[in-house]
Order: structure tokens, then C-alpha cells, then sequence
């Protein structure tokens, strides 16, 4: 059983449960759907750019990292350092050491002339020993006591980058170079394994000597923009921004291959990307707190809330004041009604309510002459139309005219006139014959007849037309007019002067589902302008250019084409083709299916 009966509400009562329904509950539906999408749509903004940064900022570091490695693989390949550092009794070959010794110095300032990496300096530590120290060229066990060297011997690895910070690299400068040169708070060292080409043997390592600076400036340019960026190379050093050891605790190492760019720490999300190849992770200390964007988010989804209650609130004041004074005027309405329609409404509002007070003021005063007004006007209805009856033409009076000047001519020897006027007393009894809307095609063919014959006068049996139809098509029916505007629209149009003959061919055929009406003439014709215009003329109502009388004709054409449109749809078609100085070929193609005479 209902609750309420929907149509028994008062209008206030529904205009209520309609602001709920399509203000208020949309209203709320649509803060929810806010407060969730715009968070989502933020939050992931905010993501989506923190790791794009972070990316960009390692492909940058990872194209640097690999221009070093290949300067470090061409110089440990190099023919000049692997041949002297492959041969022993140094000393027996004086002259070849010489060389040899001179080409790989001048391979190693070449390339820290000419590459812009950050290279401060090329260290060579051999294991032969018969190479003298000098110039960049230092025995290996100057370094045996070093945490990079043996970090990278433990691990076996042909290529390494350490990043020593200001104590490690005061050790390490110290056993190379001794007490003589000053040492920089940090340096990087790239390390890579010469190795004989034949024996694979180990001959010793080619060091880098880097800049951090340099070789992390994309680092510190982006923490200049704002960024907290670091890098982390595990058992080998730090540098950048502050390190997450909240977050990065201990060894990261284990984030390498994790298939992660993210940690997650309550509504805290801190990104990291590493670069496996090179054993170091990029970390951004700067996270991206949900929370930041939960509370404008939700201002704004509560606004909207608050918005649509004090509309509802407002809006239902107003309906009852606006329905409290209706209510008024309908109990009025009721006492006049009862009174035989005696008295009227007082008008005391300048609103619509107003209006309407004057407006039914106006009915009742008018409400008795309305009545004998309507009886006025139906009997001067019938008199006008009595009137009407009375002076209509008879058209057998027509007729009957036309058979006396036929007559007369014939008897005053003028055949040709004679034999006009009937044929024209033919066209005007199959014109006005009302007899629907459909004729057959053998009709429509005897009406052409008929019309040629008549136009046979003006131009002096010049005029020449040929029907082509069998005795099956002639029984189908069509509307009625269909030819007699398009054999007009040749004869008018066609003619190229009074001297000339013109043939006109009508033929109607039946193909496959359709009717084929064909009227051609070999008169003037048209230019491929000229049938643009008219097409549009006929199938767009274009108006033509030249607006002659003679253009008048094509509205029948128009009136053809509109005609099948409406009788016989889209599987009509009416087509006009011509050749200037050849020939004008009006088809028109209707369904045959629905062109049969009734039997």
C-alpha cells in the first residue's frame, strides 16, 4: 500500500519533494563524487609530478654515469696502456718503453682536455712494476689499503663508482701523492680493471678522479630549484639533500630490483629510483601528504552541501507565501462561482498573481458576450459559405465554350486551330477533373499527346514527340502531373530557334523494382555551369542567377521532385543530365512495387 498518493499533494508539497530530489540529494551526491574525484585527481597530480622529477632527475645522472663508464672502457682497452703494462724487463727495451709510456700519458690528458665530465685528474696503478711511477702512472700498492679497493676486489667488479667523503679522500690522496698537494673535502672515483686482451689478466686500475660537483650537478641544480634530492651509493657514501634515515634506514641496498618507486609511512609518500647498473639510488626527501589535500578538498564538497540546504530552506519560504495568497484568490473564485459569476477578484498585487485577478476580471465581464459573439459568427459562417456556392463556375460551361470555337473554326476551314482547341479542351478536362491524386501512365501519356499538339500551333510543326511504353507500364499508376511539367520545361527551354526541329522521347519502362519515366529532347542543352545551377534550383531551392520568366518553368520541375519525395520517399529519385548543344535528359525513377493500377 503507498504512503501518500502523489497526485493528492498540495503543489507546495510536491514542489518540496521535487527541490529534495533534484536539488538537495544531487546536490549532496554531487559533494561526495567532488570531495572523492578532486582529492584523487590532486593527490595523483601530485604523485605523478613528484615521479616524473625524480625520474628525469636519474636519466640525467644515468646518461652521465654511462658517457663515464665509455670513456673508462676506450681508455682501459687502449692499445698504448694495455701494451705497457703487458710487458715485463721494461728496462731491456728502452726505446719501446719510451714510446709506449709517452702515447698512453698523451692518451690520458687528451681526454681530460677534450671530455667535459668533471674529470679532475686520470690515476693508472699497475701491477707491473718495472712501469716507473711518473707523470699519471702509479704502482698498485699505493692503494692496497684503501676501502674501495678492497670493496672492489671482494666483489669482483670490472667497474665501480665511489664516492669518498672528506677523511677517506684525505687517506687516499695521501697514499698516492703524500703530503705535497692539498685534498678536497670529497672526491668521486670511477674505477675500472685493465685487463690483457689475450690472458685476460689483471694489469691493473684505471681511477677517475671526479668532482661531486661536477659530476652531480643536475643533483644540485634541482635541489637549488627547491628540490631534496640525494644519492645513495651502498658501503660507499652519500651526497646531496639531508638523508630519509627515518626512512632509509640502514643499508638501502635492498630497494635495488624491488620493482618500487615509492615508500609509503602513514599519509607520508617519499620516492626513490635507482640505478641497478651503477649501484646507486636517487631519494627525494621532499614527500606528498595526503592529508595536505583532504581539508580544502573538503571545504569546498561542504560548501557546496551548505549551499543547497539554505536554497532548499529559502525556496520553501517562498512557496508557501507565494501559494498562501493563490489560495486565497481560489476560495474568492469559489464564492463567485457560487454567486452565478456576480463580483470579481479585488486586484491588489502588481505580480503574476496580480495579473491573473485581472485577467479572470476580464473573463467574467466578457463571459456573457462571448457566447452570443460564437453564435454570431457561425451563422455569418454558413452565409458566407451559401454565398460562395452561389457564384462558383461550372466548368462543363468551359467546356461547352471551347466545342463552340472548335466548331466554328472547323466550319470556317482553320483545321489546325480547330484541332488545337480540342486538344486543349483535352488538356483542361484532364487538369480539372477531380478525380484524386493518382492518373495511370497511359494517361499521363494521352495528356502529353495532347499538350505537344497545342504547342504544335506556336512553332509550326517543328516539334516532333515519340512515346516509348508498353501496354503493361501504361496500366501502372502514378500521381498525377508527373510528366506534363518536365515535357513543359523542353519545350520552353529547348528549342534553339523557330527554323529548327526538335524530337522529344518520352519512354517508360519497368527495371527491377523501380518505374523508369525518361524525357528527352535534342535541343540546346545546357553548359556544366548552367546544370549546376539549375540542380541546385531543383533539388535545393538555390534561387538561379538570371531570374527570367522562362525560369519559371524549372518550378515545376521543383514541384516534381518535392511531389515524389513526399508520395514515394527515398527510393525515388528525379535526375536531370545535358550537353550543351546536344541534349537534355530529365529521369524520373519512382518504386515500381507501389505504382500498379488497382485491380
Amino acid at each position: 500500500m503507498r504512503l501518500f498518493n502523489y497526485k493528492n499533494l498540495r503543489i507546495t508539497q510536491k514542489i518540496t519533494i521535487m527541490f529534495i530530489f533534484l536539488i538537495v540529494l544531487p546536490a549532496g551526491s554531487f559533494s561526495c563524487y567532488f570531495y572523492s574525484s578532486q582529492l584523487s585527481r590532486l593527490y595523483g597530480q601530485a604523485l605523478q609530478d613528484r615521479q616524473t622529477s625524480i625520474d628525469q632527475l636519474t636519466n640525467n645522472l644515468n646518461t652521465t654515469f654511462l658517457s663515464v663508464e665509455e670513456l673508462s672502457r676506450d681508455l682501459a682497452y687502449k692499445s698504448s696502456i694495455v701494451g705497457l703494462l703487458s710487458r715485463r724487463n721494461l728496462d731491456q727495451f728502452p726505446t719501446w718503453y719510451a714510446n709506449y709510456f709517452d702515447q698512453s700519458v698523451l692518451a690520458l690528458k687528451y681526454s681530460l682536455k677534450y671530455q667535459n665530465l668533471g674529470i679532475n685528474n686520470i690515476a693508472v696503478y699497475s701491477n707491473n712494476h718495472s712501469v716507473k711511477e711518473k707523470d699519471n702512472f702509479y704502482h698498485s700498492t699505493r692503494i692496497f689499503g684503501q676501502d674501495f679497493y678492497r670493496d672492489f676486489k671482494e666483489n669482483k667488479k670490472d667497474f665501480d663508482f665511489y664516492l669518498l667523503e672528506k677523511e677517506k679522500a684525505k687517506s687516499y690522496f695521501e697514499a698516492k701523492d703524500g703530503e705535497k698537494f692539498s685534498h678536497p673535502d670529497s672526491i668521486v672515483l670511477c674505477v675500472r680493471k685493465i685487463l690483457d686482451s689475450s690472458s685476460e689478466h689483471e694489469l691493473g686500475l684505471l681511477v677517475f678522479e671526479m668532482s661531486p660537483d661536477q659530476l652531480f650537478d643536475s643533483v644540485e641544480k634541482a635541489n637549488q630549484k627547491g628540490g631534496k634530492y640525494s644519492l645513495l651509493l651502498p658501503n660507499k657514501g652519500f651526497y646531496g639533500a639531508s638523508p630519509l634515515a627515518e626512512v632509509f634506514s640502514g643499508d638501502p641496498s635492498h630497494l635495488k630490483g624491488s620493482g618500487q618507486s615509492s615508500l609509503h609511512e602513514e599519509s607520508r609518500d617519499y620516492f626513490y629510483s635507482t640505478i641497478n647498473q651503477f649501484d646507486i639510488i636517487v631519494t627525494d626527501s621532499n614527500y606528498v601528504d595526503k592529508k595536505a589535500y583532504t581539508s580544502p578538498t573538503l571545504r569546498i564538497s561542504l560548501i557546496f552541501a551548505w549551499i543547497a540546504l539554505i536554497q532548499f530552506f529559502i525556496m520553501n519560504i517562498l512557496t508557501r507565501r507565494i501559494f498562501a495568497a493563490v489560495n486565497h484568490d481560489i476560495s474568492q473564485i469559489d464564492s463567485i462561482i457560487q454567486n452565478d459569476f456576480n463580483g470579481q477578484l479585488p486586484e491588489t498585487r502588481n505580480d503574476e498573481i496580480g495579473d491573473l485577478e485581472r485577467r479572470y476580471n476580464i473573463l467574467l465581464n466578457k463571459i456573457n458576450t462571448l457566447i452570443s459573439n460564437i453564435v454570431q459568427k457561425e451563422i455569418a459562417s454558413k452565409t458566407a459559405q451559401l454565398k460562395a456556392l452561389q457564384y462558383q463556375i461550372n466548368p462543363h460551361f468551359i467546356y461547352n465554350t471551347l466545342n463552340v470555337f472548335s466548331g466554328n473554326a472547323e466550319k470556317n476551314g482553320n483545321y489546325e486551330l480547330s484541332e488545337a482547341i480540342s486538344y486543349f479542351g483535352h488538356l483542361l478536362r484532364y487538369n480539372m477533373k477531380d478525380d484524386g491524386i493518382y492518373s495511370t501512365v497511359g494517361l499521363e501519356l494521352e495528356n502529353a499527346v495532347s499538350l505537344i499538339k497545342v504547342y504544335s500551333m506556336k512553332y509550326l510543326g517543328k516539334l516532333q514527340l515519340q512515346l516509348e511504353c508498353t501496354p503493361e507500364v501504361k496500366k501502372c499508376k502514378i500521381i498525377k502531373f508527373l510528366i506534363q511539367p518536365i515535357l513543359e520545361n523542353s519545350v520552353l527551354h529547348g528549342f534553339r530557334s523557330r527554323n529548327d526541329d526538335m524530337n522529344i522521347t518520352i519512354t517508360a519502362v519497368h527495371k527491377g523494382e523501380s518505374l523508369v519515366i525518361k524525357v528527352m529532347d535534342d535541343g540546346i542543352g545546357m553548359s556544366a555551369q548552367r546544370l549546376l545551377d539549375v540542380r541546385g534550383n531543383i533539388f535545393r531551392d538555390v534561387p538561379l542567377q538570371d531570374l527570367s520568366n522562362e525560369n519559371s518553368s524549372f518550378i515545376g520541375l521543383n514541384n516534381v521532385y518535392k511531389r515524389i519525395m513526399l508520395f514515394y520517399g527515398e527510393n525515388s529519385s528525379l535526375e536531370i543530365d545535358s550537353r550543351e548543344d546536344s541534349f537534355t535528359c530529365v529521369t524520373v525513377r519512382i518504386p515500381y512495387n507501389k505504382t500498379r493500377e488497382e485491380t
